[in-house]
């Protein structure tokens, strides 16, 4: 996307903002294209620090995979309370200074002024760790290690819970032929005779 580089002093990561870097004007817009509760909580922030915050998601709700969890109403009437805008089915296609442009579901073009923007999008892999031992098989064969396989956020940024279940499942097949590719899953189903 044009314009969509956190080094700009006008866009921000939700990173940099729990950090304490704060947009350059009054008028912020957080971009959610993650639907869970990471943009919602910078939104928060920023308008606890005085900030005039508008969420733009590209779902149809704020935070849909919260209403998984039965807080989705809550947080988004939360949201309201704390005087967050928000607009829906709606993707940036271009950052400048001052402004953001766009699209609604329609495909009807969009833009609004803004000071600053805080990117919630897609992530990258933190794999630095599995990729420094796989370059040196040596080293793990001296060390007995066999087999040595990437889960969690080293092969994509995810909720911690399916993290976990990663690290869960790789646990109990490890002593498969190839652990790296996970069983079918299986579900049980009880039927009433």
């Amino acid at each position: 996307m044009p314009g969509a580089d956190p080094g700009l002093p006008h866009v921000l990561t939700p990173e940099q903002v729990c950090a304490g870097k704060r947009p350059l004007g009054p008028q912020v817009v957080v971009y959610d294209t993650d639907g869970y509760y990471v943009a919602p909580g910078v939104a928060e922030l920023l308008a606890r620090d005085g900030f005039e915050v508008t969420v733009v998601t590209t779902f149809d709700v704020l935070s849909p995979v919260s209403d998984q969890t039965l807080e989705g109403d809550m947080l988004r009437a939360h949201l309201h309370r704390a005087g967050v805008s928000v607009r829906t089915a709606t993707t940036i296609t271009g950052i400048s200074a001052v402004s953001i442009t766009g699209h609604d579901r329609h495909g009807e073009p969009w833009s609004a002024a803004c000071d600053g923007i805080v990117l919630v999008t897609q992530q990258a892999p933190q794999d630095s760790l599995y990729t420094e031992l796989t370059s040196n098989q040596p080293a793990l064969a001296a060390a007995g290690i066999a087999g040595l396989y990437r889960i969690g956020d080293a092969v994509a940024p995810r909720m911690i819970s399916e993290a976990i279940f990663d690290g869960h499942r790789l646990a109990r097949e490890i002593d498969q032929e190839d652990p790296a590719q996970p069983f079918a899953y299986k579900r049980e189903r009880a039927e009433l005779a």
